[in-house]
């Protein structure tokens, strides 16, 4: 039974050393590798064994003796099968998290202000602006612009370039307030300042700030509002102002 348990061990070794090739066996790292088994005669292996006794016990043992004694040929294995290690697996890319459409929000309507600096000209609002830095400048509040006053201090200013006058009183409209009156303009108080060939801005409010009855009218703590009309043609400038 002793001999049989060591033939039995023998072959094991043998199997295991003979090298890699027949069975395909893959590890846990995902390499791969094959077994190779080699039939021997018993009565050669036991001859061999018991030739190579001594050295077996000590452990000075040379296995090349022990394939050339069989005939064994160490084998590799190829190279397409050493090693293999498969491709990681691609992952698969998230897609991105759904966006939340947002409820459209209305915006706000503009300010009355902002809706009558769009319907003047550049000019018109310069007038506006030169005229409250005069006024708060002395401590007065400033005034706003009303889009409705300026287009009937538009209308006056084409009124005296198409019929070829300068006055307060109109051929067409009558005085300033019988104007305001028939464009639906309602006041508490009213005034008018025109003016013509200046060509801008502030040649016109310094006109009117040079005269005491101008200068009255931009001044004037009863106002609220104003109104200005140009008329590039001929330079003629309308301001119209009222108090609510």
């Amino acid at each position: 039974m002793k001999k049989k348990s060591l033939l039995l061990t023998g072959a094991l070794a043998v199997s295991l050393l003979a090298a890699p090739t027949t069975s395909l066996a893959s590890s846990g790292e995902g390499s791969s590798y094959k077994v190779e088994t080699h039939k021997v005669q018993a009565n050669q292996l036991v001859d061999w064994f018991a030739d190579n006794k001594e050295a077996l016990r000590s452990g000075d043992i040379d296995i090349q003796s022990l394939f050339d004694e069989f005939k064994i040929e160490p084998k590799h294995a190829p190279k397409e099968l050493e090693k293999e290690v498969p491709e990681k697996q691609k992952q698969p890319e998230a897609a991105p998290a759904p966006k939340e459409e947002q409820p459209e929000v209305e915006q706000p309507k503009q300010e009355e202000t902002e809706q009558a600096n769009s319907e003047v000209s550049a000019f018109e609002q310069q007038v506006v602006e030169l005229t409250n830095k005069e006024r708060t400048e002395r401590g007065l509040e400033p005034l706003q612009l009303d889009t409705e006053l300026s287009a009937v201090a538009k209308d006056k200013s084409l009124d005296m370039k198409n019929k070829g006058y300068f006055s307060h009183n109109s051929p067409t409209y009558g005085s300033p307030f019988d104007m305001m009156k028939a464009y639906g303009i309602d006041y508490r108080a009213a005034g008018e300042n025109i003016a013509m060939g200046q060509p801008s801005p502030d040649e016109v409010v310094d006109a009117w700030m040079n005269s005491e009855g101008h200068r009255k009218n931009i001044l004037n703590p009863d106002f609220t509002h104003i109104g200005v009309g140009h008329v590039e043609n001929g330079d003629y400038w309308t301001q119209m102002f009222i108090g609510k």
